[in-house]
């Protein structure tokens, strides 16, 4: 019996250890708004609240530069990014006499994320719709890269009638798709404390690894980028948030009649993609130019760039973009 006890007490040792090492190698808490406001806000940084619908309000971090008669474009970031994936364009789009305006869209960057965990392209534009209307702006360009670009041909076919929209571009952008609008069986889980905790663990190697994938062969994902990414992913209660909201998104056939919409509207569109995009394929590209019958000097494929090509090598994207923006301003 006693053999049987000192087993007994060198497994439970045993389990304790490992459960403490795991929690010490994986368990990464959140860090407090104040300290990622402190790290990630700039000189143009400003707050919004908003009421997205009668059970919805939040606080929404947005950016804006330049001269306040220039013409306006406005880019919107794609899932678990920020406004800091456009900050390598900013730079040159001010000196080329643009105002800019970056948008953290709700449960992202330095925003607040939706109470409820329902996310939608709908939601989505009304946030950058609030954001617009507190500037004042009635024409832009409009332009984002995976869900921002989703939300830029969303915002563009809603509020066609409140907007003169001058020109979208769309980066390795979110296609027209249908999602299923029941929840997830783990998202009552991931809302329990339980739940809560256990998405904390997520360290920054296995982070660094899910995040390299986004860059092409050309490109590198640098110390600073990442470290941003995982900080801003870190924003209190994010992780749990990701992994229990709800899509609510249209269906298939109603997204692309809204991208007939813009196309009868002769909304100019460029459609630019990294070659190497491992999370949306360029053939998605392709879609896009076949429902809005773009021309090939219209669509722009990048070797070597993968998901993010205005971060992967901003020089060369913006030379393009500069040319659509000019042309049509």
């Amino acid at each position: 019996m006693k053999i049987l006890g000192k087993i007994m007490r060198w497994i439970l040792f045993s389990i304790l250890f490992l459960l403490i090492l795991v929690s010490v190698i994986f368990y990464t808490p959140d860090l407090s708004v104040e300290h990622l406001k402190e790290s990630y806000e700039t000189e143009y940084s400003h707050y919004l609240d908003v009421q997205l619908d009668t059970l919805v309000s939040l606080t929404i971090h947005y950016e804006i530069a330049g001269v306040e008669t220039d013409p306006v474009i406005v880019l919107l970031h794609g899932l678990f990014s920020s406004t800091q994936t456009f900050y390598p364009w900013r730079e040159q789009l001010v000196e080329q006499g643009y105002r800019v305006v970056l948008i953290d869209l709700p449960g992202h960057g330095l925003s607040q994320g939706y109470p409820d965990g329902v996310v939608s392209q709908s939601r989505q534009a009304k946030a950058v719709f609030d954001v617009l209307e507190e500037l004042a702006i009635t024409e832009l360009f409009i332009g984002g890269n995976s869900m921002g670009g989703g939300v830029s041909w969303f915002f563009a076919s809603e509020y066609l009638d409140l907007f003169t929209i001058k020109g979208i571009v769309l980066i390795d952008a979110v296609y027209p798709m249908a999602f299923e609008n029941e929840r997830s069986s783990l998202q009552g889980f991931f809302q329990s404390r339980l739940g809560q905790t256990l998405a904390k663990f997520t360290p920054r190697f296995l982070f660094k690894q899910v995040l390299s994938g986004v860059y092409g062969s050309a490109s590198q994902l640098d110390e600073d980028t990442l470290t941003r990414y995982f900080e801003l992913l870190r924003y209190p209660n994010r992780r749990s948030s990701f992994l229990a909201l709800d899509r609510f998104e249209e269906t298939t056939s109603e997204g692309i009649a809204r991208l007939t919409k813009l196309k009868e509207a002769n909304i100019p569109v460029l459609v630019i993609w990294g070659e190497e995009d491992s999370w949306i394929s360029q053939d998605v590209a392709l879609l896009f130019q076949n429902t809005l019958e773009l021309s090939n000097e219209q669509v722009i494929i990048y070797p070597g760039l993968g998901h993010v090509p205005m971060e992967e090598d901003p020089e060369t994207t913006l030379t393009d973009v500069l040319v659509f923006f000019e042309n049509h301003r």
